[in-house]
């Protein structure tokens, strides 16, 4: 009804409205009905899953959610490790060390480089 932009757009809204996670619920419900329609992305029903679940204080599926407890850029927790890759496949993503290496180059801070003393 909104096409791509207007979808993506919607997708992003939820994605973000971590303060209701009952509607993130309600919209991951929606989102799933809309890619068996073939309106939406698996990747967005990984990304709002996951958000969804560490939400809950459950593990994530698909490994797309970082924070940075100690400083460090990390994901948070991920269930089943072994098998993240194959899971990331099946909804359209790449392996997670490629994701893990564009996150830290995305938003780690920048590492000042030492000056030459004149």
């Amino acid at each position: 009804m909104v096409g791509d932009d207007g979808g993506s757009a919607a997708w992003l809204f939820a994605q973000h409205a971590d303060h209701d996670v009952a509607f993130q619920r309600r919209c991951l419900d929606l989102l799933r009905k809309a890619v068996a329609a073939g309106q939406a992305e698996l990747s967005q029903v990984a990304y709002l899953t996951d958000r969804v679940r560490v939400a809950d204080g459950r593990p994530q599926l698909y490994g797309t959610q970082y924070h940075e407890p100690d400083g460090r850029l990390q994901p948070r927790p991920i269930e089943d490790l072994d098998r993240l890759d194959e899971r990331r496949a099946e909804m359209g993503l790449g392996p997670h060390a490629a994701y893990d290496l564009h996150m830290h180059e995305q938003y780690d801070p920048p590492q000042e480089q030492p000056r030459e003393l004149p």
